[in-house]
């Protein structure tokens, strides 16, 4: 099953649902729920907060395949060294060992290490930050408290922290790699 989306904002919507070739609408009205003293109001508040948090993860998983593609890439490369002379050869599996250490460390700003055994947690990367934001919105029923708004901060700031050093290496080492293969 595929996750279910964000609840609405109550108001007036149009429904189209498709099967094969059959396309049918239907027109509904969503209302507060009465059993919950949430006004409008808060509920936008709440549903901004997610469209924030939303914002990031996108924004993350966009920088994420930057560092597959370049993974990729580099692969791509390393196999084509193998067929060079020795002593170029040589020099680039260096300069190529140095891009998998940097891409390695630019996926550590997102996760650990796949592999590892046991439970691991590691509340300094991307990952952590981003759970834990959408913890404290998932579980605001008005308007978002403070500590959910410390947490999408620090995911804010921890994402353009990540964000920063990846496009660093994008914009300069990875380029000077481009141009030496070239």
């Amino acid at each position: 099953d595929l996750p279910s989306g964000d609840g609405v904002l109550p108001g007036k919507y149009k429904i189209v649902a498709s099967y094969a070739n059959v396309v049918d609408s239907v027109n509904v009205e969503v209302m507060m729920d009465p059993r919950v003293e949430v006004t409008a109001k808060q509920k936008a508040e709440v549903k901004q907060a997610v469209a924030t948090y939303e914002e990031l993860v996108s924004k993350a998983n966009e920088k994420f395949g930057k560092i597959q593609e370049a993974r990729k890439t580099l692969k791509i490369i390393d196999a084509l060294i193998s067929t060079i002379q020795d002593t170029t050869q040589k020099e680039w599996k260096e300069i190529s060992k140095e891009h998998h250490k940097s891409l390695d460390s630019l996926e550590a700003l997102f996760m650990d290490k796949e592999g590892l055994k046991g439970i691991q947690r590691n509340p300094n990367n991307l990952n952590a930050y981003l759970r834990t934001a959408r913890r404290y919105i998932g579980s605001s029923i008005g308007k978002p408290g403070d500590n959910a708004m410390i947490a999408l901060n620090k995911a804010v700031s921890k994402t353009q922290e990540v964000v920063d050093e990846i496009d660093q290496y994008m914009s300069s080492d990875w380029i000077d790699l481009k141009e030496k293969v070239e």
